[in-house]
């Protein structure tokens, strides 16, 4: 259902009278993910940027969230007249759901990013902002950062993995977006998410072009079943290496074999595990840069 349909003045419509619901969850996705109108109604869509794109995030976001917008500031003129002077943008920390080693990644991957953030409301409702000059509803412009404070308090646990939303516009938020569809939110895109890996490197060899590392499945056992097309690899500075071999040493450890490793080479991988185009699994990216 579209709540915001046409301009009409609080009033003539009695039955479009609502607060909104609480903020439940956030969905963040990269800075150029747009959708259509019909698009952004379409669960098939959101899954597609979810399983093969990997442009959209939607974390575990079930403890809270404390408003940090300031209010607007106003000045009274000589004649006594007060003047709104300014309009800042909302922001927010909002808490989420997960354990150390997630929000390890969490920090380095929205390390002060600029993504675009929609809202989960509690009755179903996605919010978001529709451009006013294209067919085009996106997330709201926003600043991104996790931080600890390292000692989580004994008074607020559930609080000791924020996540800090630092919206840059507030013209998107008078020009907001409401749909709430007909499929579950917090049921459907979770589930969607991939298997996720945890990798981390361990030592890597020049002359053999072998990097060794951990990878594990988060939260559960050494991974097992890796082939070559598992491994991806994202950049590297000197050549066009690609991986020749994959190698379980039954501890958790792989050895991770490439084309060439040349001095001063940086390469950065991954687990990325695919089925057609649907992703299954991914994992950190793990840098490395070969020196001897």
């Amino acid at each position: 259902m579209t709540l915001c349909t046409s301009s009409m003045p609080g009033g003539i419509n009695i039955d479009c009278l609502s607060y909104p619901s609480p903020v439940v969850n956030v969905i963040i996705t990269d800075s150029d993910i747009t959708f259509t109108e019909a698009e952004f109604k379409l669960l098939s869509e959101w899954k597609t940027m979810i399983q093969e794109d990997l442009s959209v995030w939607i974390p575990s976001m079930a403890e809270g969230y404390d408003s940090s917008t300031p209010d607007p500031t106003i000045n009274t003129t000589q004649t006594g007249r007060q003047v709104m002077t300014n309009k800042p943008p909302p922001s927010g920390v909002f808490y989420l759901r997960t354990n150390i080693c997630d929000y390890n990644e969490v920090m380095r991957g929205l390390d002060s990013q600029t993504k675009r953030v929609f809202f989960v409301l509690a009755d179903g409702t996605i919010v978001g902002y529709r451009s006013t000059t294209a067919n085009e509803v996106m997330g709201f412009q926003a600043e991104v950062n996790a931080f600890t404070k390292g000692i989580p308090s004994p008074d607020a646990i559930e609080n000791s993995f924020p996540l800090y939303i630092n919206f840059m516009n507030y013209f998107e938020f008078e020009n907001q977006y409401a749909y709430e569809p007909d499929w579950g939110v917090q049921a459907e895109l979770p589930s969607a998410m991939p298997q996720s890996y945890s990798m981390r490197f361990i030592s890597g060899t020049q002359a053999t072009a072998t990097i060794v590392c951990y990878i594990y499945e988060r939260c559960g056992d050494a991974a097992t079943g890796l082939v070559i097309a598992d491994i991806e690899v994202i950049s590297d500075t000197l050549t066009d290496a690609t991986v020749t071999a994959v190698t379980d040493n039954s501890d958790g450890t792989w050895d991770i074999v490439f084309t060439t490793a040349a001095m001063n080479q940086d390469i950065t991988f991954r687990v990325k595990e695919l089925t057609g185009s649907i992703v299954d699994g991914v994992s950190n990216p793990v840098y490395h840069e070969f020196i001897t």
